[in-house]
């Protein structure tokens, strides 16, 4: 469906927004999903460019995919979704249970630290 000019979106201006969306989004810890997408930003120039920005976002290992379901966006009639998390690389590294501090700590790792 066409739109007035006057609507229109800038695509640079919509995918650098998605963008800003997305990854402000998982840093904060929560899943999105292209629906999330639609329903919080304005209509995209093209019905693609939402795919397009997670694309994006998954070759950069910012994101990756969490979950799979239906999607509840009414012109996708239940089409599939993903839902995505913040990638592996790019979370804090926590200790494990009975991970050895002192090994982690030892004077060999620490010699070029000062």
């Amino acid at each position: 469906m066409t739109r007035p000019a006057v609507l229109e979106t800038d695509p640079a201006v919509w995918r650098a927004e998605a963008l800003d969306y997305i990854e402000a989004r998982v840093r904060a810890g929560h899943q999105v999903t292209a629906d999330d997408l639609r329903r919080d930003l304005p209509e995209p120039p093209h019905p693609n460019a939402v795919g397009q920005v997670f694309r994006t976002l998954a070759d950069r290992q910012v994101i990756e995919k969490a979950a799979f379901g239906a999607s509840t966006c009414r012109s996708r009639r239940g089409g599939p979704r993903y839902a995505w998390r913040l990638h592996e690389s790019q979370r804090p590294r926590r200790f494990k249970a009975g991970e050895n501090l002192a090994r982690l700590m030892s004077p060999h790792r620490l010699r070029g630290a000062v």
